[in-house]
């Protein structure tokens, strides 16, 4: 996961995930118009519909998600946004032409 604040002034951050996935469907829809889902913990989450999916291996994915969650909800040091994603509970969920797909950290 890498973070990358866009500005100092609020605004949507760049956030990136290294995603892996064997399933054929994923594959074929992964450049269909969908919504990504981010569950930090029981009272953290986003939804945003600004993302992009680009392959970078053998089932290796990028997924480069655009959120101003980390800004404008409450503005997080960068230390504090890299810590949310050790938490147990951290899932990705994509939709892509009604379609959903679970990430989970491993």
């Amino acid at each position: 996961m890498k973070f990358q604040r866009e500005n100092e002034n609020p605004g949507p951050d760049l956030i990136t995930f290294k995603i892996s996935s064997n399933d054929i469907v994923f594959e074929n829809n992964k450049e269909k118009y969908g919504l990504v889902e981010v569950i930090i913990d029981y009272k953290k989450s986003f939804k945003t519909m600004m993302f992009e999916i680009s392959k970078i291996g053998e089932k290796q994915y990028e997924l480069n998600v655009s959120s101003p969650y980390f800004t404008y909800k409450t503005h997080y040091s960068e230390e504090q946004v890299y810590s949310f994603f050790n938490n147990k509970g951290f899932t990705i969920f994509i939709t892509l032409d009604g379609k959903k797909f679970v990430f989970v950290k491993c």
